[in-house]
């Protein structure tokens, strides 16, 4: 009887389980104009509950604010590495629904490339920042003011991540690193790509090849609804 009860509880626990949809990109968009100090990309997915990431390029000086057409929140994630003539950094926001031809403005005076993309699949990001891998890893950045190529390692805590990077150089990629996809390409000179993990790794590198000049890039990594709960659990509070 026991035993019965027990199985029972397993089997109510399970159907009770939310459906967890696989990691992927949702969308993406990109700009190379700036209007007054502005750059919009307009950006529609497909899919509910996505973290929309932003990544800027500038000649100086940071994004110093983000707004779009759907009110979203925006964070700023990181501020890449600096190099010889030109800044870098990178937002992101939740949308619990999805968008149709939201319009994304990027403030930088001097901002000269944007692109952004959707995840969709991702855990929660009700609390910001709870939909990312808790590794020391990320956001990792990396750079250098001359060479022909530019590299990071990172390390996940979590199983079930997508990997996300951007890279900007004053000169052009010639490839983007070797297993991954590209999601876009606004330049030959600015890229992003993402890896989907299905175990936790260590020392996984992401190598972007160019001609010699000076590069930067960002890799983050964002953990799958399933994925990710276990280890952020405190962060997302119950329920989440």
């Amino acid at each position: 009887m026991k035993k019965r009860a027990a199985l029972f509880i397993l089997v109510a626990l399970f159907l009770a389980s939310p459906a967890h949809a696989a990691l992927a990109i949702d969308g993406s968009a990109t700009t190379t104009t700036n209007t007054g100090g502005v750059l919009t990309i307009t950006l529609t997915t497909t899919s509910t509950n996505d973290t929309i990431y932003v990544c800027n390029t500038a000649t100086s000086g940071n994004t110093s604010s983000i707004s779009d057409t759907a009110a979203l929140s925006w964070t700023q994630r990181k501020i890449l590495t600096a190099v010889t003539g030109m800044t870098a950094d990178c937002w992101y926001a939740w949308s619990t629904g999805v968008l149709t031809s939201d319009v994304i403005s990027v403030s930088n005076t001097n901002g000269i490339r944007t692109l952004g993309f959707g995840v969709s699949g991702g855990a929660s990001g009700s609390v910001a920042g709870a939909q990312f891998d808790t590794s020391a890893s990320f956001a990792k950045t990396a750079g250098v003011n001359s060479g022909t190529s530019v590299s990071a390692t990172v390390s996940t805590n979590t199983p079930n991540v997508i990997l996300i990077s951007y890279m900007r150089t004053s000169g052009s990629v010639s490839a983007d690193p070797p297993g991954w996809t590209t999601i876009n390409s606004p330049s030959t000179s600015t890229h992003s790509v993402y890896k989907i993990l299905s175990t936790s790794q260590t020392n996984v590198v992401a190598t972007y090849t160019m001609n010699t000049a000076a590069e930067n890039m960002i890799v983050d990594a964002i953990c799958s609804s399933a994925g990710c709960y276990a280890a952020n659990s405190s962060i997302m509070g119950a329920g989440q």
